[in-house]
């Protein structure tokens, strides 16, 4: 799943866009890992799905201020690692976003428009919700 999330990361660095395929092989891989590796709680999976169903939601009504892609892989993420440790990733992935964003404004006069991909910055913070799970 790390190899996956890496790569997605890469991708959305490139071009801002993630392939559906990955997502798709990302979502099999998450639910299989999930029955496979991990207590299935019910329960916290749905959560966690709801936590990404909320975030495509946001992206239609935003016209993708958060992009789908970024959405999908909130919902897959929520999937594989339960609802409290998706709320620890977007808190975590949030405020990395933010620094980001502030450096980037101050130290390279970014522009206050300018887009950063948040895939990256997902897979900075699910390293380390993961390594809190593990």
């Amino acid at each position: 799943m790390g190899i996956l999330l890496l790569v997605g990361g890469v991708m959305d660095l490139k071009s801002k866009r993630i392939p559906m395929f990955l997502l798709i092989t990302m979502n099999v891989c998450a639910i299989f890992l999930r029955f496979w590796c991990f207590d299935v709680n019910l329960f916290s999976m749905g959560v966690g799905a709801l936590v990404g169903l909320l975030f495509l939601a946001i992206s239609k009504i935003t016209k993708e201020a958060i992009g789908y892609g970024d959405s999908w892989l909130i919902l897959i993420l929520g999937i594989y690692l339960g609802a409290a440790r998706v709320l620890q990733l977007l808190l975590i992935a949030s405020l990395l976003s933010g620094v980001l964003a502030l450096m980037l404004l101050c130290c390279f006069r970014w522009k206050k428009h300018t887009t950063i991909p948040f895939i990256p910055v997902v897979v900075l913070a699910s390293a380390g919700v993961m390594l809190l799970v593990s």
